[in-house]
């Protein structure tokens, strides 16, 4: 199936970018760096059906730098670096980027890249395409040609063979697969003329080529300036000169072709060439036979008119005035043709020079070839005979493997037959000495019978003189225990004093079981009222005993701490902040003239401070304070009644006087006409409201709820006062984001401990807090209190501990994101509602 990768600049987009393309279906897998992760889901891309892996990077892949030795900057001229070279190195050599993003792009199709539309984007989009280019299939086949071309050179043929590339296509990127430059031949059709620059005989042989005739030869000396009129005795001494023939006795013999010729003689010449010679029969002059004076070689007749023409000739040069220039010049000429012969001689031996140094070259890898190939045959012998001396020494185990088998079969079969023998001689002794015991039983028992019949009248007189005498005993017995009982019963109801004893320490005995089995537990329930906490209660200031023992410090701090402002801490509108201190003056004079309390509803947003405020209030009103939540009420089941009582029991034992604090009230207090509840929750809440039915002088009932329109009517009609807690406004963000700076951040970073990494940047930050608590529109003050432990986080987590604007606006952004999406969860919760009911 066709595969797409997808890669992201942040691993926080492409898990986004996952959950939304997926419908939250797709899986994640920690990638091989460990800090980016890959979802992998399924999906269509371009009318067809793929998977798609959805990655990403951290930041740039590669960043630019100096050299190394302009690392250190006190000994750097900066004016150097203007011409200094920079380098490209991966930005994060740690996390490996590269080999990471590589080896995800395997077998992977298509690219798509979430990048933003910027400079920056752009450039880590081309990070990406490099870091990936070597390993996609994005690349076409590569095609190219088998061809082989025969040409001619010099009137001799040659063949060469290679291959013409068509479509290079992936070994643009993996060159190393790429067809090597020695076997590659252009594209050329017949016809077509070249000139050789360098020839390289692979394999084959040359041979000479024809020889040629008188004409020919002609031919090519008219082609090539030599065999003019006035050069022809300069040249036929020159060929002579070469030994490119043989005159013997005025006849001449032409030599050419590449066969070794013979070492060059000088010409024996019997007379002027040309002239008569001697002609006697002395022997002086031809020979009798010419073939015999040429060697066997096929000898033509010389044309001496060719001679006595270039006489004439020279005879007329003679006449011109420039004649000596004349033959100077052509002298000098021949001097210069020379010179060129022996320059193409030299370079004709440079070429065999450099063919037998090929030759050798191909020799010497011809030889590393053959003891490659020699030392893998040898490798592949010696592979072999381990084999068989491993597969000799396997058999030779087996072998001892079956011998043992064999001698530990033969040892058990001996055992068995041992075994078998010893058991059938056991076997024998005990029926031979069960048979003796049942003889010797019998015998016995024969004997007895016949000494109880020979004895059986004694016998008879025996028992009945024993019977005879145990009734006599027990009939003593009775007689004795009832005269005893009597006497005793008798003197007991004589006596008065007896009586009242006895009927008095019975009476004592069940009064003492009954009030034990029923004092127990009314003493447990006492002490847990007064020592104990109740198991709903989350949080309280109540000492006690238990939390006295365990957190002494703490409970000290409590007993002499001072009370404080009730608002000290949190940042409210000053409409709700004068109305919460008269909240709080009131309840702090009402346990003062030991009045009777109102009970509060605290309602509004979540993280407005309803919360906070109520533990404040406890502390500045002398009371304490007890925290329970809604939603630990409802697990209960049957029990939560028993433990609704308990927690008022224990609130109305409080000597001080209690706040007690129910959050997310609404999670048990719901109404009982619409909503459906079950039978244990519908308990728990007359259970509630027969316990607040009537003020209490004891404690002050707080309830805290998102959705007060919720609540029971009756549960409303305990609540004295409503108050609501709104998001803060623009002058209450402000407050809070620089309470929260100053305690988090500031403070910190002016503390001068060496151990505090934080630092601030040189920057206005009053101000920033200003611009920010404009842009937190809608913001609560507990997602302001993250937003600034946001920004302590970003200075931990960089190189420097320092920060700095840039991080304080990209924790905002991220911030309002996640509150947008919040809103859009709770405005689809509120859509669904109607529809649900």
């Amino acid at each position: 199936m066709t595969v797409v990768l997808m890669v992201a600049e942040k691993p926080m987009l492409a898990d986004a970018i996952a959950k939304i393309l997926s419908n939250h279906t797709a899986k994640s897998r920690k990638g091989s760096n460990g800090a980016c992760s890959i979802h992998e889901f399924k999906g269509n891309f371009m009318g067809k059906q793929v998977n798609y892996k959805m990655t990403s990077t951290c930041g740039h892949v590669m960043s630019l730098d100096f050299d190394a030795k302009y690392n250190n900057w006190d000994r750097t001229d900066p004016v150097e670096l203007y011409t200094a070279k920079s380098e490209k190195v991966e930005a994060m050599p740690k996390l490996k980027m590269n080999h990471f993003l590589s080896s995800e792009a395997r077998e992977c199709d298509y690219l798509v890249l979430w990048l933003d539309c910027d400079k920056e984007g752009e450039n880590i989009c081309f990070e990406v395409i490099d870091a990936v280019r070597g390993s996609m299939n994005c690349a076409n086949k590569s095609r190219f040609m088998d061809n082989v071309y025969r040409f001619v050179i010099g009137g001799e043929e040659f063949t060469v063979s290679g291959k013409t590339v068509t479509d290079p296509g992936f070994t643009q990127v993996m060159t190393w697969q790429a067809i090597d430059d020695n076997e590659i031949v252009p594209n050329v059709t017949t016809g077509t003329q070249f000139i050789v620059k360098d020839v390289s005989m692979s394999s084959d042989q040359t041979g000479p080529p024809e020889y040629l005739t008188e004409s020919e030869l002609i031919t090519l000396m008219e082609k090539h300036g030599i065999g003019t009129d006035a050069s022809i005795p300069v040249h036929i001494n020159t060929i002579c000169q070469r030994n490119y023939v043989k005159i013997i006795l005025g006849k001449m013999s032409w030599l050419f072709g590449m066969k070794p010729q013979d070492a060059p003689v000088p010409p024996e010449l019997t007379g002027m060439a040309g002239g008569a010679g001697n002609t006697g029969d002395s022997g002086k002059g031809q020979p009798q036979n010419p073939k015999e004076a040429v060697g066997g070689k096929m000898a033509y007749s010389f044309d001496s008119t060719a001679l006595e023409r270039a006489a004439k000739a020279a005879r007329e040069l003679e006449k011109f005035s420039n004649a000596k220039e004349a033959l100077e010049l052509s002298r000098l000429q021949e001097v210069t043709r020379q010179k060129e012969v022996d320059q193409q001689t030299k370079q004709l031996e440079a070429q065999i020079q450099a063919m037998k140094a090929d030759h050798q070259r191909v020799a010497e890898e011809e030889r590393r070839k053959t003891l490659i190939e020699e030392t893998k045959h040898a490798r592949s012998r010696a592979d072999y005979q381990d084999q068989l001396a491993r597969k000799r020494s396997e058999d030779e185990l087996a072998l001892k493997a079956r011998m043992q088998e064999e001698n530990l079969r033969k040892q058990e079969e001996s055992v068995k037959k041992q075994e078998a023998l010893r058991k059938s001689t056991i076997e024998h002794e005990l029926a031979l000495k069960h048979k003796y015991d049942l003889e010797k039983v019998d015998a016995q028992i024969k004997a007895q019978a016949n000494a109880a019949r020979k004895n059986r009248d004694v016998n008879l007189e025996q028992l009945r003189a024993h019977e005879e005498e145990r009734r006599k005993t027990v009939i003593e017995q009775i007689k004795t225990s009832g005269a005893v009982i009597g006497a005793g019963l008798n003197e007991f109801l004589n006596d008065k004093k007896k009586i009242v004893a006895t009927v008095g320490g019975l009476t004592a005995l069940a009064v003492g079981w009954y009030a034990a089995k029923r004092g127990t537990a009314v003493t447990a329930r006492f002490v847990e009222a007064r020592l104990g906490k109740p198991s709903l209660v989350r949080d309280t200031s109540r000492i006690t005993p238990i939390e006295t023992l365990k957190h002494p410090v703490k409970t000290a701090q409590r007993l002499f701490r001072r009370s404080d402002d009730p608002l000290k801490g949190v940042v409210l509108s000053p409409a709700l902040e004068s109305r919460l201190r008269d909240v709080a003056i009131t309840t702090k004079n009402t346990k003062r003239n030991h009045g009777l309390f109102r009970n509060v509803l605290f309602y509004g947003p979540p993280g407005t401070g309803k919360t906070l405020f109520a533990k404040s209030l406890a502390q500045h009103s002398g009371l304490d304070y007890a925290i329970m939540t809604g939603g630990d009420v409802a697990p209960m089941g049957p029990d939560g009644v028993s433990a609704i009582h308990k927690v008022f029991d224990w609130a109305e034992n409080s000597r001080n006087g209690l706040i007690l604090f129910i959050d997310e009230a609404d999670a048990f207090l719901r109404k009982r006409s619409t909503e459906q509840i079950s039978e244990d929750m519908r308990a728990m809440l007359n259970a509630f409201l027969y316990r607040t039915g009537t003020q209490s002088r004891k404690f002050m009932l707080v309830v805290a709820s998102n959705q007060p329109e919720q609540f029971d009517w009756a549960v409303n009609d305990r609540l004295d006062e409503l108050v609501e807690f709104a998001l803060p406004g623009v002058e209450e963000r402000t407050r809070i984001l620089l309470q929260y700076f100053k305690q988090y951040i500031a403070d910190a970073a002016t503390s001068g401990s060496r151990k505090e990494r934080l630092k601030l940047a040189d920057f206005d930050w009053i101000g920033k807090v200003e611009q920010i608590a404009k842009e937190t529109e809608g913001m609560s003050g507990r997602e302001l209190s993250k937003l600034v432990i946001g920004w302590q986080a970003s200075a931990y987590a960089s190189e420097d501990g320092v920060l700095t604007t840039e991080m304080m606006d990209r924790n905002v952004k991220e911030a309002m994101i996640q509150h947008g999406r919040k809103m859009d969860w709770l405005a689809r919760e509120a859509a669904m509602a109607p529809s649900k009911q």
